[in-house]
């Protein structure tokens, strides 16, 4: 059997829905000769990487089962033998005789880390490029690039060099928003047109129908990352959101649960049923988003109908009715403060600090919306 090497374009490396979109974006309007590896962060990632298949986008698709391999076993003390061996359990997914030009990643997880080191050593000038992976990318150093404190520490025990710390360059769909000074290109990114085609080719990779993506509630919650014993913050962002539903009706709410989530909120309102489906997604599928109103903590999706869809629903930022804690409040200010800088219109974002704003703020927005509607004959008989 021949040895001899095959260097294609590009290898994607995905942990998240987001991160694959942006994939999906890069091969649209390039169609390079590219791979995709798919991790098991994602819920449901076996099925997304099928659907990913079945398009013909790549040349090759890989689900990786990095967490479901080290069941049973001591987790931190696995990852570090699997990080030690990088380059023999990165040949176990990846023909060994493939090579990338170039690498693209949007955050340091764990498990893409330890692959993007066993396929970085395959060519001597492989270039990893950092692109968009939501809020993170725009924080101040791009957090993205570093990983959890804890990973940070394990690397360092073991001697290893940061291959995020300095990538060939960032790209952004939004590269004007990003301050940071290190000397890294930052270019744009290319967005998803969206056609009858290239939606139909988003919804054979997420397994959605076009009638499933269709909503009918003005009112979209989203929720944060929670564990089985939530924090005061989460137990606050839960009263919030009862409270929201008794302003709006809870028919007219629908919440959307954070896709990597230990812990389930118990707000009783209608929720989307899958949630390692992206909202960009259901976004796409919607006629009009200018009367819908979105309501989170810090969520990427309340900012990407501008950041990828030049659409401005309305936007109302909760972080500072759950953190009374002033070094939260003035770091969610600065980033936060960038995203809503999108915004043309300014009157449709707010960030309330009391149950009385909030209703305040909701009350107007559903009575603006309701004549505007009326307006335009689409109101009730």
């Amino acid at each position: 059997m021949s040895k001899e090497k095959t260097v294609k374009q590009a290898c994607f490396l995905c942990t998240t829905s987001f991160q694959i979109w942006g994939a999906v974006a890069f091969q649209l309007a390039n169609r390079w000769k590219a791979d995709i590896l798919v991790f098991d962060d994602l819920n449901g990632y076996r099925e997304i990487a099928e659907g990913l298949r079945q398009t013909g986008l790549f040349e090759e698709v890989i689900p990786v089962p990095f967490y479901g391999s080290l069941k049973g076993k001591n987790r931190r003390s696995a990852i570090a033998a699997r990080m030690l061996t990088a380059g023999s359990y990165t040949d176990k997914l990846v023909d060994s005789r493939t090579a990338y030009e170039r690498l693209y990643t949007s955050s340091a997880a764990v498990s893409k880390t330890v692959v993007i080191r066993g396929l970085s050593k395959r060519l001597d000038r492989a270039g990893i490029v950092v692109y968009d992976d939501g809020l993170g990318s725009y924080s101040e150093k791009g957090r993205i690039r570093t990983g959890s404190a804890r990973f940070r520490k394990l690397k360092k025990m073991l001697g290893w060099e940061e291959p995020l710390e300095h990538p060939e360059k960032i790209m952004l769909y939004e590269p004007e928003l990003y301050h940071a000074t290190e000397g890294i290109p930052v270019e744009r990114m290319p967005k998803i047109v969206l056609t009858s085609e290239s939606k139909a080719l988003l919804r054979t990779i997420f397994g959605e129908s076009e009638e499933e993506l269709l909503v009918e509630q003005q009112v979209m919650l989203f929720d944060t990352f929670r564990l089985p014993d939530p924090k005061e913050e989460i137990v606050t962002l839960d009263r919030v959101f009862e409270q929201i539903a008794e302003i709006c009706g809870n028919d007219n709410v629908i919440l959307k649960e954070h896709p990597r989530s230990l812990a389930h909120s118990t707000v009783g309102v209608p929720r989307f049923s899958r949630a390692e489906v992206p909202m960009e997604l259901i976004y796409a599928h919607q006629e009009d988003l200018s009367d819908r109103i979105l309501v989170g903590l810090n969520s990427t999706a309340l900012f990407t109908p501008r950041m990828l869809f030049d659409a401005e629903p309305y936007l109302i930022l909760l972080y500072r009715m759950t953190s009374q804690d002033p070094a939260v409040r003035e770091k969610r200010d600065a980033y936060l403060g960038k995203m809503t800088g999108m915004y043309r219109d300014g009157s449709r974002v707010a960030i309330p600090e009391t149950p009385e704003e909030l209703e305040q703020v909701l009350t107007r927005w559903l009575r603006k919306t309701d004549e505007t509607a009326a307006g335009s004959g689409e109101g009730p008989a």
